[in-house]
């Protein structure tokens, strides 16, 4: 009887030791494989759809200015320069302010960038680098990837623009999708994006290599 007490008590500090690791495990986990998680999904969907997809970019636009891409997919309509972030408990901001909070403990919060405006930013410079001008229809579109257990603020969960998105990892192959699906515009010339994969691809290497 005595055993059997002494079995069950172990069993349940083991299962007490169990509850209170596995959240901050998982969280560490997650965060730690969170890119890759990301970049599987976006692979699978470029191998359904027969898109292009590069990952981890470095592209040097001038002199002054490098660009770091974690994903870029080139879809039919559309090329979308995707970055992702695992970001921990919740964010709070305005779309339009150049700083986000991120709250991670009960009344911590630290500064982070807006993360929609410098992907934007981003896409646009890689835009103009790649030939685009004002006077033109996009073809690039900005993705900003988060982690799926952020918790985001009213305005940043419903956050939607025609060339600019936020959103969690689950959403992320939908909200592509989607808008390839609903784009009223032409696809783009398979001979020249094709050319354009090679180029970006070949400045890519060259930018890592010196």
């Amino acid at each position: 009887m005595i055993a059997l007490f002494i079995v069950f008590l172990v069993l349940i500090i083991l299962l007490g030791i169990f509850l209170i690791l596995y959240y901050p495990i998982k969280r560490y986990l997650d965060k730690k494989k969170y890119k890759e998680l990301v970049g599987k999904k976006l692979y699978k969907l470029a191998l359904n759809k027969d898109y292009y997809l590069l990952n981890n970019l470095v592209i040097k636009i001038d002199d002054e200015i490098t660009l770091h891409v974690d994903h870029l997919l080139c879809a039919n309509k559309y090329i979308y320069v995707i970055v992702d972030r695992y970001i921990p408990i919740g964010v709070s901001g305005k779309t339009e302010d150049n700083t986000w909070f991120n709250y991670f403990k009960k009344n911590k919060k630290k500064a982070i960038r807006n993360l929609v405006l410098y992907n934007e930013e981003r896409t646009i410079r890689l835009a103009k680098f790649l030939g685009w001008n004002e006077s033109k229809t996009p073809m690039l579109i900005s993705v900003v990837c988060l982690n799926d257990s952020v918790i985001l603020s009213d305005e940043l969960e419903n956050f939607d623009h025609k060339y600019s998105f936020l959103v969690k990892k689950k959403n992320l192959c939908k909200v592509i999708e989607k808008t390839e699906e609903d784009a009223q515009v032409s696809p783009l010339d398979e001979e020249n994006l094709d050319k354009l994969v090679k180029t970006i691809h070949e400045l890519s290497i060259t930018n890592e290599n010196e």
